[in-house]
C-alpha cells in the first residue's frame, strides 16, 4: 500500500487521448521558440486565443511556467 501511495504521488498526468492535432501543433511552435504573436499567425488564431490555450495547457499538465510545460510535453513525448 505504500509503494502504491508513493507512486501516484509521483505520477504526471497525462495528456488526453484526444490531445488535438491543433494543441500538438501549438506545442511544436512553443518548443521552437516561437513568440505568441508568431503562433497566433502562423495557426490562424487570435492573440488572446493562443495565450488562452497556453494556459489550459499549463493547467492540464500541471504546471506553473512555460518552460514546465517544455520539459512535461517533451517527456511524455509530445515534441521532440
Amino acid at each position: 500500500m505504500t509503494l502504491f501511495d508513493e507512486l501516484w504521488r509521483r505520477a504526471e498526468p497525462l495528456m488526453s487521448r484526444d490531445a488535438s492535432a491543433q494543441d500538438v501543433k501549438l506545442l511544436e511552435l512553443l518548443s521552437l521558440g516561437f513568440k505568441d504573436e508568431a503562433i497566433a499567425r502562423q495557426m490562424g488564431l487570435g492573440l488572446r486565443t493562443v495565450r488562452r490555450r497556453v494556459a489550459a495547457l499549463m493547467d492540464e499538465h500541471g504546471v506553473d511556467t512555460r518552460f514546465q510545460l517544455g520539459l512535461a510535453v517533451s517527456r511524455r513525448g509530445l515534441v521532440e
